[in-house]
């Protein structure tokens, strides 16, 4: 089998917790084909509310939100917010959410991927994440075309429970729910979503 794994400065070193990858491809006909297919695979990246779709049954509800909070209906921008509804006990500081924020987003002829980051809910201004997650932990988002092959790659990186929540309540929350998702959630999530977004 071929090798997926994509080096990308967007990916942040690995220096504590847990780091899950989830790749997946498709071998095209002609590199022209494989560049038409890329630009509908980078068009499926970016539009996040489609996601849970693309992965099917078992997938989390990603809904893309503004910086006033509000739900949007478009392209995913740096600087957005990702609200996430997980299957399983929800928080009680993101109203019932997890939420990320789109730190970095990079383009180039053959490459497109952004990195998210834990995050409070916006328009609160709040100083510890509303996720399971703390706010050092990361996912990256790639696609890349390497001749006829289209790649895509899912890595989080430094991924440890958030056990500053404001509430007792929500750290016990975010203890069972990384740990589930650390030993085996995300990486059935996220393999799902890299399988869906490269399917023909």
């Amino acid at each position: 089998m071929a090798n997926t794994n994509i080096t990308n400065p967007l990916v942040p070193p690995q220096h504590s917790g847990k780091a899950i990858d989830a790749n997946a491809f498709a071998l095209l006909g002609t590199e022209k084909t494989a560049a038409v297919f890329f630009d509908l695979v980078k068009n499926r990246m970016q539009h996040v509310n489609s996601w849970a779709v693309i992965a099917g049954k078992l997938s989390a509800e990603f809904q893309l939100v503004n910086k006033e909070g509000v739900e949007i209906f478009r392209k995913a921008q740096e600087g957005d917010f990702l609200r996430i509804d997980i299957m399983g006990p929800s928080g009680l500081s993101g109203k019932g959410f997890d939420w990320v924020k789109i730190e970095d987003m990079r383009e180039d002829a053959d490459t497109y991927g952004f990195r998210v980051r834990p995050a409070s809910q916006p328009a609160t201004h709040r100083s510890a994440p509303d996720h399971f997650y703390n706010d050092e932990s990361t996912s990256t988002f790639l696609v890349v075309r390497n001749g006829a092959r289209v790649i895509v790659s899912i890595s989080d990186r430094n991924i440890n429970p958030n056990n500053v929540a404001g509430n007792v309540v929500d750290k016990v929350r975010n203890q069972m729910v990384a740990w589930a998702a650390r030993t085996r959630f995300s990486q059935i999530q996220w393999q799902a979503l890299a399988d869906g977004l490269v399917s023909r």
